[in-house]
């Protein structure tokens, strides 16, 4: 099935709001890594964290910085 709301879109429209949104995830992600805070992704399925230092675990991190930040995980 055809989708008539991107079939219709103006030229340039879908690469402008991908662009957009590109912008918006990088300012998301150096604004993470200014704070400390691991970037989460997901690649073919599965979940990966890469760490303030630029490696890359799949381990959740999460739990143990919280706790050393004295923010207690809810649960």
């Amino acid at each position: 099935m055809k989708s008539t709301i991107i079939s219709e879109a103006p030229q340039g429209y879908i690469e402008e709001v991908q662009r957009i949104g590109q912008n918006a995830v990088i300012k998301a992600q150096e604004n993470l890594r200014r704070k400390g805070i691991p970037l989460c992704f997901s690649r073919n399925g599965r979940i990966y964290y890469e760490m303030p230092d630029g490696s890359i675990q799949t381990e959740n991190p999460y739990p143990e910085l919280l706790r050393q930040r004295g923010i207690v995980p809810a649960g």
